[in-house]
């Protein structure tokens, strides 16, 4: 499909830069099934990956000019399937996950999509995007074409080109970030350090919107105003776009512990009227001219500084996938029983925190720097937010 490319916005520019800081800087969203479950055979998903490249050529894109005409392409090799053994396996946290989790995806030579079959006493399927080129509702809209074309039906084709994040937001005004100053939730880093770790943990579904009150347990759990930044989807303004590209701005909250969830709700619905997110892709709008191993050098030098002093730029995102369509993730004898998305972790950032529903509940997952996740602080603070979702 001849379909045109598409510039790499600045925000875009971000989170390749984050991605060679710490890679992998990707979307992983895990389909879990039960115990002696049958996993697509890996034939019928590279036919359908190859299909899928025909109707959605974001799956095959890679980089190509430079500086500030740097732009995505469509062309390049298409996603490929991976398989991985993990054995008893918990699905937990990182410890024990398969590498095929940590692999890098390569935005310059590709693939920046892949599918990992995970064998083991539960088996897994796992669709990774890279982060520079799809967000979350990108790698949704993946995942919902991947299995209808695994059920073979007909599928509307994706086109690769514009729009971009920028111009979703172009006439809303910039929001400057402010000077690092938020704490981290977990406390303070024991040094600084690339590496990170992740950890689920499926809490109940008790009343009240849920958002609202995982905002409020970070806030609590961290006993400090905190700034914690809520990524939200800017197709929600624009019915009928269909895009895989990353259209997500973030929407910043100032929180104070022990101000609950109606709080939290509040600030969120403000800075959404506002326009928040849009003014920080706005703000980010000048990255293109900045050439991409100069945000590289900026992002390591703030990360360690921030490890040092406690002083954060955010305290953590926030990211609320919704209820995950399971019913739409399935293909033949393969019907996940549920779903969560890994994070992706960067030492610049202290929390991730991803949540998506399901019918056993509501499935948490967070990623941080392991300098910050030391001596169970990333355990009890999961503890913390599941219990305020019971």
């Amino acid at each position: 499909m001849n379909a045109p490319g598409r510039p790499v916005s600045g925000l875009e520019r971000a989170w390749l830069a984050a991605d060679r800081i710490a890679p992998p800087f990707v979307n992983q969203l895990v389909l879990e099934a039960g115990r002696g479950a049958v996993l697509p055979e890996a034939a019928a998903l590279r036919g359908a990956l190859a299909a899928l490249a025909a109707v959605c050529p974001s799956v095959t894109a890679r980089l190509r000019g430079a500086w500030s005409g740097l732009r995505w392409a469509p062309g390049g090799a298409g996603p490929v399937v991976v398989e991985a053994e993990a054995g008893a396996w918990d699905g937990a946290s990182s410890a024990g996950a398969p590498a095929a989790l940590r692999a890098p995806l390569s935005p310059g030579d590709g693939p920046v999509c892949a599918v990992v079959r995970v064998s083991g006493e539960v088996p897994r399927l796992v669709l990774r995007t890279h982060h520079a080129a799809f967000d979350g509702g990108g790698a949704i809209l993946v995942a919902d074409l991947l299995f209808a074309l695994l059920r073979g039906e007909a599928v509307d084709p994706v086109p690769f080109g514009p729009p971009t994040d920028a111009a979703l937001a172009a006439g809303v005004p910039p929001t400057p970030d402010p000077a690092p100053v938020a704490p981290a939730p977990t406390g303070v880093s024991d040094g600084p350090g690339t590496d990170s770790v992740w950890m689920r943990r499926r809490a109940p579904l008790g009343p009240g919107p849920v958002l609202p009150r995982i905002l409020a347990a970070v806030a609590d759990a961290a006993g400090a105003p905190v700034r914690v930044g809520v990524p939200a989807d800017l197709r929600r303004r624009h019915p009928g776009l269909r895009s895989t590209a990353n259209l997500t701005g973030i929407a910043h909250l100032h929180l104070a512990p022990g101000a609950g969830p109606a709080a939290a709700a509040a600030a969120l619905s403000a800075a959404l009227a506002a326009q928040g997110p849009e003014a920080m892709v706005a703000n980010t709008a000048g990255w293109v001219h900045l050439p991409v191993w100069l945000m590289v050098a900026a992002g390591r030098r703030a990360a360690a500084t921030a490890h040092t002093t406690g002083r954060w730029a955010t305290s953590a995102t926030v990211s609320n996938l919704g209820r995950a369509p399971l019913d739409r993730w399935t293909a033949g004898a393969f019907r996940p029983e549920a779903a969560f998305w890994i994070p992706p972790g960067n030492p610049g950032l202290p929390l991730f925190l991803s949540a998506t529903g399901g019918p056993l509940g509501v499935e948490l997952c967070a990623a941080a720097p392991a300098p910050l996740a030391t001596g169970g602080r990333l355990e009890d603070l999961l503890a913390r937010v599941a219990a305020a979702l019971g």
